[in-house]
């Protein structure tokens, strides 16, 4: 069984995922008038924060596969503050991201993620 981690988005979702990619699926089914393409949400993601915020969110380069630039995108979404985890966290690489349902893999997305937003 996949390790397991709860998440906090910005507006207060919690999201309970298990690759950044799973985040970033089940942060769109929250959303009623969402792409249906994850890439076209990943976009949409960093124009709300051009636009809305003045920040700018690494999502990836377009062309990129769809999991590497969930990668990129959550690695920027935890470095600009717009997901934390929850009050128990586990360790992961070094890293401190949301609670898991059993001890996991180190080579993990999520360790590279966070350790992407940390650099």
């Amino acid at each position: 069984m996949d390790a397991m981690w709860r998440l906090v988005f910005i507006d207060g979702r919690e999201v309970v995922a298990h690759s950044p990619t799973s985040f970033f699926e089940a942060l769109r089914q929250g959303e009623p008038n969402a792409p249906a393409d994850l890439g076209r949400y990943l976009d949409l993601l960093r124009s709300r924060g051009q636009i809305g915020f003045d920040v700018n969110l690494d999502v990836g380069p377009p062309g990129a596969g769809i999991d590497a630039r969930c990668v990129h995108a959550l690695a920027s979404l935890l470095s600009h503050g717009w997901v934390r985890s929850p009050a128990r966290n586990v360790l992961v690489g070094g890293a401190l991201l949301g609670e898991a349902t059993e001890t996991p893999d180190a080579s993990m997305p999520w360790a590279i993620a966070r350790e992407a937003a940390i650099r």
